[in-house]
């Protein structure tokens, strides 16, 4: 009987992404509709990336020393550790955490970690007012986007090369697979660093108080069309990811449940860079948030919430 090799989530969405097309992603109204169709030339005209065979990594062998400092505890069992918390440890990082006990090295790899400096000033940039921008304008703007876009990448991809003997890359990167997202669908590198940065402050944290970062945060409120949810026509999207694949899973809920939820969920409104959702008041607010949102009570999983509610 043949078996299909696993796959990931990310990997089943990127797969469909190519097969449909290169900007399937891509928002017909997003965030203008003279924008998107600029943007989605743009990328059709785009070769597609050349992604080099990657190598087989061969760990380093390390011959427990027979020096213990707890039980079990030794050069090989550190290797295990850090190979599994880290990426790609270095020799003299595998000795160290050897040499020292497990739990000075659990508490090494636990601790909080400070945010690295961002790529650049532009992270909280302001989006332009498009209706002023000529079409070469926004051709302009396009490329600059998609090309920090890629900024992003190489700072990231340095900083985990890079990182200190700590967890807090390899969590970040747990959780961006776990809230699937992409420059693609959401167009604004500064939601995506606003989002990374998210994953990065809570990846260690409570799980109630990251979803609500990341849920409230400009890149999800865009690729899931909470920004264009209102009290007249609900969008489902968030809904459903939210309770099949962020949190419960299938067979937890029932189609009663994602259209109460996303009638929670309207009214919230992002201009790429900052929302009408308050965190300190949790809750959002504004005239859009207050024209648009469903202030009525809703039932999900079987209990009733009322208005006043907060999220």
């Amino acid at each position: 009987m043949y078996m299909a090799d696993a796959v990931t989530r990310r990997e089943l969405l990127t797969n469909r992404r190519k097969k449909a097309g290169q900007s399937s992603h891509i928002k017909k109204d997003w965030p203008t509709p003279r924008v998107a169709k600029i943007y989605r030339k743009f990328l059709d005209d785009k070769p597609a990336p050349y992604y080099p065979p990657v190598k087989e990594y061969k760990p380093i062998p390390i011959t427990p020393s027979g020096r213990q400092t707890t039980v079990d505890w030794n050069d090989a069992a550190a290797a295990h550790l850090l190979r599994r918390t880290l990426f790609a440890p270095t020799f003299q990082e595998i000795i160290t955490a050897g040499t020292d006990t497990l739990e000075n090295t659990m508490d090494t790899i636990l601790a909080d970690q400070d945010q690295p400096v961002p790529p650049g000033n532009w992270v909280n940039e302001p989006p332009p007012q498009y209706n002023s921008l000529t079409q070469d304008e926004i051709r302009e703007l396009v490329a600059l986007y998609f090309q920090r876009q890629f900024t992003i990448i190489g700072w990231w991809i340095k900083r985990m090369a890079t990182q200190p003997m700590s967890i807090v890359e390899n969590m970040t990167l747990f959780w961006h697979n776990h809230f699937a997202t992409s420059f693609e669908g959401v167009f604004y590198p500064q939601a995506m660093y606003q989002q990374n940065a998210v994953f990065r402050e809570h990846c260690l944290g409570n799980f109630r108080e990251l979803l609500r970062r990341v849920t409230f945060g400009p890149a999800m409120m865009i690729w899931l069309d909470t920004t264009s949810s209102t009290v007249y026509h609900p969008n489902e999207n968030f809904a459903r990811e939210l309770v099949e694949l962020f949190t419960m899973g299938v067979d937890n809920y029932n189609q009663t449940d994602v259209e109460e939820a996303a009638r929670a969920f309207t009214g919230y409104a992002t201009n790429g860079v900052n929302t009408n959702y308050s965190y300190n008041q949790v809750t959002g607010y504004g005239n859009y948030w207050q024209q648009n949102h469903n202030f009525g009570s809703k039932t999900f999983l079987e209990r009733k919430f009322f208005s006043n509610r907060k999220l």
